[in-house]
């Protein structure tokens, strides 16, 4: 299955693309917007202890670590794959399309 991309999407693809490069670099030279939200999270969520608080942060943990990501990039790659939209199939519309 072939999907077509509008301009519009290429467009928002591109944009979110560099949103995120950015957000790294920031995050590398710790710059003080993404370094102040993440104190401010950590200190809100530090002075207030409740057991949701726990549970929050113990979730929060679990989803970022490293092995959870590689399931997440295999999730990924699995689904991609059943969708169709492995490198092969723009590679064939390529051919097709007027994009």
């Amino acid at each position: 299955m072939i999907i077509s991309v509008k301009n519009k999407q290429i467009r928002r693809a591109i944009l979110f693309v560099v949103l995120a490069i950015l957000l790294t670099i920031f995050v590398k030279i710790n710059f003080i917007i993404p370094i102040g939200i993440d104190d401010g999270i950590r200190y809100f969520m530090s002075t207030t202890q409740t057991g949701l608080n726990d549970i929050v942060m113990s979730i929060f943990s679990f989803l970022g670590s490293p092995v959870v990501d590689l399931i997440y990039i295999f999730i990924l790659a699995g689904v991609l794959l059943v969708a169709g939209l492995s490198n092969s199939s723009y590679m064939v519309c390529a051919d097709h399309c007027p994009w």
